[in-house]
């Protein structure tokens, strides 16, 4: 027995060891061979301006790619509809069919580089994962110096008709798909996105709400498209997606406010590359929807995570500076919270005064007033003698509380009326 198992050793084929040239030569082959294919497509769709259009059109719905991977999708899938990486597939509960072939993509990964010298004493470029020990103590104490650089990995992805993912839910993987965020307060929405709009106001900033069924407005502004909203330097306007829903009105409003708090020509931040500008603005939107109860906080991740390389630029910031950037943020948010915060106390006030006018001067209320605080002094006045007016009382102010809340449901129109 014992040596019917050395023999099935001695069978067994040897482990292959990987071969990091040959797995490099068809790596470069692979991107080589996407690349050639991704300019003969854009020859293809350069050829009228029919085909030009389609290509832009193409390019337009996977927007949140780069132009490149989006136009390596329609070269590989023509018509694709919603695409995403196995993993985001899994994530949201689906599974890509069996047999269906990937969509190949570039994907950019930062790595620490350094240069070395090869066997020829010429420089080559080495990652720092691949540093001898006496390399790593140099690098440490400064005499080799490192760089961060992008290379380009091959990534796969697919269309959503190429899983068991259900027709109705593909809008789930679309680029700025439309959403109602969640709002603990729902009736301040209309005085929040007023607050922000006061502030816009204020620097002589319109608001417009895009309409493509508008004439006059779809001549003079660009189609939002997939956009929740842009700024229009030429025009100093703020441009509002005619789709959005109320909440992501107010995030967007308080997004392009904070760009213009903090980004005009009078601003420290005008130097900021754009991914940080764009990390500013999106933390002043958050900061503010966070004040009131609107939950953005994925979306606000998601945005950030896509125009700073997962905060990767950010935390490659001085610790000032990192500093530096958020305190403004801070200061712009109150800006925003301090101009809603003083229309909601108006509204309140307002409010109140129509609640006093309607239910509290009335007649009626004196008269249940009244009657109250006498039973209340009644209570009082009996609790050593025994007599016991707390069953009626109770019941007295159940039933003012239901009038009270009777009478408020039906001030809204007396609200309306006042604006």
């Amino acid at each position: 027995m014992d040596m019917d198992k050395n023999a099935l050793k001695s069978e067994r084929r040897p482990r292959k060891t990987f071969d990091r040239k040959a797995w490099k030569k068809k790596h470069t082959q692979t991107v080589e061979d996407l690349k050639n294919g991704l300019l003969k497509e854009v020859d293809n769709y350069t050829q009228s301006p029919e085909k030009v259009v389609e290509m832009l059109d193409f390019m337009d719905k996977f927007h949140n790619y780069s132009s490149r991977n989006a136009m390596m999708i329609q070269m590989q899938r023509p018509g694709a509809t919603a695409v995403g990486s196995f993993a985001k597939f899994k994530s949201m509960g689906y599974k890509v069919n069996r047999g269906e072939k990937g969509i190949k993509i570039f994907v950019p990964t930062k790595a620490t580089v350094f240069y070395r010298k090869n066997k020829d004493g010429n420089k080559e470029l080495a990652n720092l994962k691949t540093a001898t020990k006496d390399e790593k103590q140099k690098i440490e104490a400064g005499n080799i110096e490192t760089y961060q650089k992008t290379f380009y990995k091959i990534g796969t992805v697919f269309d959503a008709p190429q899983t068991n993912m259900p027709k109705e839910k593909y809008p789930e993987l679309y680029p700025n798909r439309h959403q109602d965020f969640n709002m603990k307060n729902p009736g301040q929405i209309d005085s929040l996105e007023n607050g922000l709009r006061s502030v816009a106001n204020d620097m002589k900033m319109p608001v417009i709400t895009y309409d493509p069924f508008n004439a006059d407005i779809r001549d003079k502004y660009k189609d939002t498209q997939n956009a929740k909203g842009y700024f229009n330097r030429a025009t100093n306007e703020i441009v509002l997606n005619g789709y959005n829903t109320p909440t992501e009105n107010v995030s967007v409003l308080a997004h392009e406010l904070g760009h213009a708090q903090l980004h005009n020509s009078q601003k420290q931040e005008k130097g900021l590359p754009r991914e940080l500008k764009e990390m500013q603005a999106e933390l002043t939107s958050y900061l503010y929807c966070s004040h009131y109860g609107i939950d953005v906080k994925q979306e606000t991740v998601d945005y950030i995570a896509n125009w700073t390389s997962n905060g990767q630029k950010f935390n490659e910031l001085p610790s000032g500076v990192k500093g530096q950037i958020l305190t403004h943020v801070g200061s712009a948010t109150k800006t925003l919270t301090n101009s809603t915060d003083k229309l909601l106390e108006k509204e309140q006030e307002k409010l109140g005064q129509i609640v006093k006018e309607n239910f509290l001067d009335t007649p009626e209320h004196s008269q249940w007033y009244v009657q109250k605080e006498k039973m209340e002094q009644e209570v009082t006045d009996n609790e050593t003698n025994g007599t016991n007016f707390k069953t009626e009382l109770t019941a007295l102010r159940k039933i003012e509380k239901s009038m009270t809340i009777d009478t408020v449901r039906n001030l809204d129109d007396a609200f309306n009326k006042t604006q």
